[in-house]
């Protein structure tokens, strides 16, 4: 999977999220890592990692906790998760 596509699955599945939950303002680490994780799932790209170890993984590429929705944070992030994940597969 591209880093293109992997981010259009996480947009379309976010997407989703704030079509239901309109009052929803920002997604917490632990909601983007379980959504990155589920893609992951989703599309069998297999590793040697569970989710808590993803997270820390996430924490420690990250800049902020709170990671709103903003196209170019989620952009960065998503394409750091695909280079670690593709880097210890």
């Amino acid at each position: 999977m591209s880093k293109e596509e992997f981010l259009s699955q996480y947009r379309t599945i976010t997407d989703e999220i704030l079509e239901v939950c309109e009052w929803k303002t920002h997604f917490t680490s632990h909601e983007i890592c379980g959504i990155v994780y589920g893609i992951l799932v989703k599309n069998n790209i297999n590793f040697d990692m569970d989710i808590l170890e993803f997270h820390e993984i996430y924490l420690a590429n990250s800049t902020d906790n709170k990671i709103g929705t903003h196209y170019q944070n989620v952009e960065k992030i998503i394409y750091t998760i695909h280079d670690i994940i593709h880097d210890n597969i």
